[in-house]
């Protein structure tokens, strides 16, 4: 799965949440938003978080289908788990990684982190940001349709454009 394209595609999700309305937001309403030109490349993601939901599914430990919101969710956190541990170990296994236990999670991202030999630094990195994998929390309900559009700025948008769309995406 190409792990910028999948960050980019949590974010273009969750990026159209407007808090005065309590709309939007990372709800898989991005399945239904391909033809707005700041998601028509991520139509191959798209494609392979249905995959990934059909396998997960079917999997005979799942008790419950997987919305494909929470899919996505997931995708995006391998995903920025990938960009990490691509960084401290470039032939980690990132998937197998994902799956471990909490606790061999950490101690993997530690001995990878520490392996780097980083004068002390190691430590004080570990401690801010190794020790506790991020969870999941899953149950989103998916939407049924596209959120609102121009939430997202398009490609090419200016710093001002950003900022408009930042300060519309924060609670007043």
């Amino acid at each position: 799965m190409p792990w910028g394209l999948t960050l980019q595609a949590v974010l273009h999700d969750a990026g159209t949440y407007d808090p005065s309305a309590k709309t939007g937001g990372l709800n898989g309403s991005l399945r239904y938003e391909l033809n707005r030109v700041e998601n028509k490349q991520l139509g191959a993601v798209i494609k392979q978080v249905e995959a990934a939901k059909a396998k997960i599914d079917a999997s005979p430990l799942s008790t419950a289908p997987i919305s494909f919101s929470d899919t996505l969710a997931l995708a995006g956190l391998v995903g920025f788990a990938q960009v990490v541990w691509r960084v401290c170990d470039p032939g980690a296994d990132v998937w197998s990684l994902a799956t471990a236990s909490q606790a061999q999670s950490a101690a993997v991202f530690k001995d990878n982190l520490c392996g780097r030999g980083k004068d002390g630094a190691c430590e004080q990195l570990y401690q801010a940001y190794g020790n506790k994998p991020p969870n999941c929390r899953l149950g989103r309900l998916d939407s049924s349709s596209a959120d609102a559009e121009g939430l997202i700025p398009t490609p090419g948008a200016s710093a001002s454009e950003y900022k408009v769309r930042d300060a519309h995406a924060l609670p007043a």
